[in-house]
């Protein structure tokens, strides 16, 4: 082998990396096989393993912030799209008009009442009269006399307005001839023992009728 071939062969295997050691000479009759070229990694891969740590943990946080971002602005979103139902119902509450009552002619009429019971006036009952014509049986007795008509009709009218004073004692209407009258009828009432009670309960009259009367014997 000359000089130049143990050349080539010396770098040869420099360029296969393998250290040629000092007086290395190549033995005659060996041959070497061909320098297989390495394969190069992608280029992202290369880029990532010439990054410094520093640099990597840069990255990292900045991808957590935006992935936070993101979230954030989800909810957010979100949010907003839920409150929009309640502010359109809000909205359209307010444009709606509310119905105004119209009054109709029905609500004015007033509801009838009933008619009220009518109640009948109260008839005051007068009193019922014991009235006898003609004198009493015990003709020794006192009356008190309270008027004397010409007629039997009229005697009895004049009752009328003193039913209550006289209501509690008998009543006579006796007729007696007077001369030159005719026969008058005398209204008396009541029969008392002596004169003395007689008087006594004309006294008790009212007065307009005890001014008038006067106490009488039935002989």
């Amino acid at each position: 082998m000359n000089e130049g071939e143990r050349t080539a062969d010396h770098d040869r295997l420099v360029v296969a990396g393998r250290p040629a050691s000092p007086g290395w000479a190549p033995m005659e009759g060996i041959v070497l096989p061909p320098v297989r070229k390495r394969r190069s990694l992608p280029r992202a891969m290369r880029v990532a393993l010439t990054l410094s740590k520093g640099t990597v943990t840069f990255l990292i946080i900045l991808l957590v912030a935006l992935l936070a971002g993101s979230f954030a602005l989800g909810m957010a979103v979100g949010m907003r799209v839920e409150k929009q139902p309640a502010l359109v119902e809000r909205a359209v509450e307010k444009e709606t008009p509310k119905p105004v009552a119209v009054a109709t002619e029905t609500e004015n009429v007033p509801e009838p009442q009933p008619a009220a019971a009518e109640i009948p006036a109260k008839i005051e009952e007068k009193p019922k009269l014991n009235i006898t014509v003609g004198p009493p049986d015990d003709a020794t007795a006192f009356g008190i006399q309270i008027g004397a008509y010409p007629d039997l009709g009229a005697a009895e009218a004049s009752l009328d307005a003193r039913v209550a004073a006289v209501a509690m004692y008998p009543i006579y209407i006796v007729p007696a001839e007077i001369k030159g009258k005719g026969v008058w009828h005398r209204v008396r009432i009541g029969t008392f023992k002596t004169r003395a009670d007689a008087e006594k309960a004309r006294t008790a009259l009212p007065e307009n009728i005890a001014n008038e009367a006067m106490v009488v014997s039935y002989k």
